[in-house]
């Protein structure tokens, strides 16, 4: 069912006073008389600042405005615990660099190793840690360093379940930026027609070159552009102090999403990580994660500053439709217990196991013969993958015995 009343989305006022989850003491309210950089500012020199951020009003170009420097703190106790946690996940994962992906899927609860889901599940301590937005972002620094945790850090500080807007009202935003990307996608997956006009509907005012973002949707329109996905890693949203409105084309060189020098934010844009999947006629399937950046207007309302206009060379995108890792094939064990040498499965499988070892090359191992005609009913015959006929569900039932197995690991080395 379409999410319709998106469109005149207000973000319910929040009943009494509530704090940011934070391993910091952050006051939401101090954090949204934060200015922002490069609104103006009364006195040259005059500072503003919290734990995370600092102010400074300067002069620029003949103008006093103000213009920002992140801060160094010491970092929480739950970002440690994050930084060792990802540590740990790349000495599982050695050969990835996808540091974001490995965080994303042990936060959710499952044990990645070879940049594969195992058997098995995260403690709830550690669950609780790559849950929390410290423990999470200490995960993606730690899996990049192979150096000890730093004393400082310069993270922003998350929105926790309060965001106070510069207004002096409270909103709670999380879930309502989760059905924003879900509307994005459901309108997509109608028409690109209607994608793109949402898109363009919901941007920043005055934040894009309509000309420029209008040609966008045309050429999308004509490749029959979708956005298959966006998921917003809520663990990750976060103020972004440091997010300046006075943007430049020139920044983007060849892929200009159309961004111009706009009016101020209306108050501290908030930044979230995205994953995201897209298809169209030209490049196939494709996928990137990007930081997206959200701004909360006086009445609630979320705007965006996402693009229809590509901001990188979509044919150098990787090639995917989903962001899930796949599931490791399932170890297969052999049967544990007492061992009867004088059982008709240990005399059975002991005649079996030296037939085995007859037609076997020499890289097979009495294992892994045995294990697979326990588990399939297949055996490698010279190389060659073979079904062991009429006899194979009885010799299956032997093998999933201690006696049998056992049996036919004696007979191969016979």
């Amino acid at each position: 069912m379409r999410k319709s009343f998106i469109f005149s989305l207000v973000i319910a006022l929040l009943a009494g006073s509530m704090s940011a989850t934070s391993a910091v003491a952050f006051d939401p309210f101090n954090n949204s008389k934060m200015p922002i950089i490069g609104t103006p500012c009364a006195k040259s020199g005059a500072v503003v600042k919290n734990t995370v951020y600092q102010f400074t009003c300067k002069s620029e170009d003949g103008k006093l405005v103000w213009s920002g420097t992140a801060l160094q703190y010491k970092p929480p106790a739950n970002y440690l615990k994050g930084y060792a946690l990802g540590q740990a996940l790349k000495k599982n994962n050695s050969d990835v660099e996808n540091a974001p992906l490995v965080c994303k899927n042990a936060a959710d609860g499952y044990v990645v190793k070879n940049f594969q889901i195992q058997e098995g599940s995260i403690s709830k301590a550690n669950l609780a840690v790559l849950n929390d937005y410290y423990g999470h972002m200490g995960c993606w620094d730690g899996f990049y360093s192979t150096k000890k945790a730093p004393a400082t850090i310069s993270l922003s500080d998350p929105t926790g379940t309060a965001y106070a807007h510069s207004s002096g009202r409270l909103f709670d935003v999380e879930s309502n930026i989760s059905i924003i990307f879900e509307e994005i996608v459901e309108l997509f997956s109608r028409s690109t027609e209607e994608g793109v006009e949402w898109l363009s509907g919901f941007q920043v005012e005055g934040a894009f070159d309509r000309e420029k973002t209008d040609a966008c949707s045309a050429e999308r329109i004509a490749n029959n552009w979708k956005i298959k996905s966006m998921v917003p890693d809520m663990r990750t949203l976060s103020y972004n102090y440091g997010a300046d409105w006075r943007v430049s084309p020139e920044d983007f060189l060849d892929f200009d999403p159309g961004r111009i020098t706009s009016e101020p934010y209306g108050s501290t844009p908030l930044k979230v990580f995205v994953w995201e999947l897209y298809e169209d006629d030209v490049n196939g399937e494709y996928g990137m994660a990007n930081w997206r950046r959200m701004v909360v207007q006086s009445d609630g309302m979320i705007s965006h500053i996402i693009s229809q206009c590509p901001i990188d060379d979509e044919s150098e995108l990787p090639k995917i439709s989903s962001w899930d890792l796949e599931v490791a094939p399932k170890q297969i064990k052999p049967p544990v217990g007492k061992v009867d040498k004088k059982s008709n499965a240990y005399k059975t499988m002991l005649a079996a196991g030296k037939n085995f070892a007859r037609v076997s090359m020499a890289n097979d191992t009495a294992k892994s013969q045995c294990l697979s005609a326990m588990s399939t009913g297949i055996i490698k015959v010279r190389g060659i993958p073979q079904y062991l006929g009429v006899q194979a569900r009885q010799l299956q039932s032997f093998l999933n015995t201690a006696s049998g197995f056992q049996g036919c690991i004696d007979g191969f080395g016979k």
